[in-house]
């Protein structure tokens, strides 16, 4: 009998946490391109700023490139140069002459463990940037797993990116 009472409250602890997640919501992340008159360190090319319930010193801010050279798919990690006020810059870093799309990442706890927040940022062969995508954030179905974008769904915007060449 206690087993058959064990399992229904640990079913209900666990629907009650992701709830919560839900409730609270995964972090936010906002990335601006660097024009003429923003005010930004030297070289940078974009801003990247992370946001979760108005604060910013818990959370991580990642990036790398994803790009093709010779025809195989490369990663290439991204710097990031704190720019103050919880933001940080991001140089160029990536190649001019193909396609590249820069994958920005605000994570709460180890890995993103509590929730990520992702943008994509698009970069055309001349190393123009195109646009900015942000994947909706959340979790993996019921799951305390924070949702990422996939490599197919880079692969794909990779794709778009070299066919308008």
């Amino acid at each position: 009998m206690m087993l058959a009472l064990t399992l229904p409250v640990t079913k209900l602890i666990t629907m009650a946490a992701v709830s919560l997640s839900a409730l609270f919501g995964p972090p936010r992340i906002q990335v601006t391109e660097v024009t003429p008159g923003h005010t930004a360190p030297a070289g940078a090319v974009l801003l990247v700023e992370g946001h979760h319930h108005q604060e910013s010193a818990t959370l991580t801010i990642t990036g790398r490139a994803e790009g093709m050279k010779n025809g195989q798919r490369i990663t290439l990690p991204l710097k990031l140069d704190p720019a103050g006020g919880g933001r940080f810059a991001v140089m160029r870093q990536w190649t001019v002459g193909t396609p590249w799309v820069l994958v920005l990442a605000a994570g709460q706890g180890e890995d993103g463990a509590h929730g990520v927040a992702e943008a994509l940022v698009k970069i055309d062969a001349s190393g123009k940037l195109v646009g900015i995508e942000y994947p909706a954030a959340g979790w993996i179905g019921t799951s305390n797993t924070p949702k990422r974008t996939s490599t197919d769904a880079i692969n794909s915007v990779l794709l778009t990116l070299a066919s308008k060449r």
